[in-house]
């Protein structure tokens, strides 16, 4: 790693939430799963749900291996991406969908 990559990581992590905000590292996994299940239920790649989301594929790939957490801003970003998977197509009823909701 660089020496300006660290110092942005250093200063990046300088302006994060306090750790009692953030999940405990028992809800790291927790977190990993539902982002990867979230993921493969739409059919994409982490390339692909990062440019969705707005973020880097490295950070796609951080969360789903439990190693960092979403920000407050991306969960709410992947939230949307539940309701929108949530959501039946036109003409598509719960009962041809077999009930598979991702919450």
């Amino acid at each position: 790693m660089t020496h300006s990559l660290r110092s942005s990581v250093r200063r990046e992590s300088e302006t994060r939430p306090a750790d009692d905000q953030l999940a405990s590292s028992s809800e790291l996994p927790v977190i990993a799963g539902r982002i990867r299940l979230l993921r493969e239920r739409l059919g994409l790649t982490q390339e692909k749900l990062a440019a969705r989301l707005g973020v880097a594929f490295p950070t796609v790939n951080r969360w789903e291996n439990g190693r960092t957490q979403p920000s407050p801003l991306a969960l709410r970003q992947i939230e949307a991406l539940v309701e929108q998977a949530n959501q039946p197509a036109s003409g598509a009823t719960d009962a041809n969908l077999g009930n598979r909701g991702l919450e």
